[in-house]
């Protein structure tokens, strides 16, 4: 038992390197999509959320956000990263997505296939992920992303929402299927290695 805490100890600073790495080092957990960006730093945590449950996964969670923010300060890349630039927009959705990513594998136990568990609680903890963070940003800063500056020239909100609306939903989408593809073979391993030692 005391040798499993220690690995669970270590595969934790594990997860916490590898979001740091991937939050800091450009282009890799934060691509620029033009307005908008995508990212791949969620998906440790949702592996990590799943494998830990609610104390260790909200953990990664929280320092997913607090990464994002101190990127959003020494490296914005787009328009909204100003954005992320606020505790609000930045930490505290990170930090709900991971304990809510818990409760749906938890909700998911219906599901006798483990594997398939896996999967979809990967993916609808992508989305989740996606809803909150747009869904505070726009909430906190609604008159403030009514009139966006793209390409140089500066559109009503309501004009660019169709590019944004379609933009989003690719990336967001995109996000949770390469999330539920990178999360099932991940969380098997740690889940054998735990078996077998």
């Amino acid at each position: 038992m005391r040798n499993q805490k220690i690995r669970d100890l270590v595969y934790l600073a594990l997860f916490m390197t590898i979001i740091v790495v991937i939050t800091q080092v450009p282009f890799l957990g934060f691509i620029p999509l033009g307005v908008t960006t995508a990212t791949i730093g969620h998906i440790p945590v949702i592996i990590a959320a799943i494998y830990f449950g609610y104390k260790l996964g909200g953990l990664t969670g929280l320092l997913f956000g607090i990464m994002s923010m101190i990127t959003a300060y020494i490296r914005p890349t787009g328009p909204f990263d100003l954005f992320f630039q606020n505790p609000i927009i930045a930490v505290l959705p990170r930090a709900v997505f991971a304990l809510l990513t818990v409760v749906i594998y938890k909700a998911l136990k219906v599901i006798n296939n483990e594997r398939v568990r896996i999967l979809w609680t990967a993916f609808f903890g992508s989305l989740v992920h996606s809803i909150l963070v747009i869904g505070t940003l726009f909430l906190v800063y609604y008159n403030e992303t009514r009139t966006l500056d793209v390409n140089g020239q500066s559109q009503t909100f309501t004009l660019t929402l169709a590019f944004l609306s379609t933009a989003l939903l690719v990336s967001v989408l995109a996000e949770a299927i390469l999330s539920a593809i990178v999360a099932l073979p991940v969380v098997t391993a740690l889940r054998n290695s735990r078996k077998s030692y």
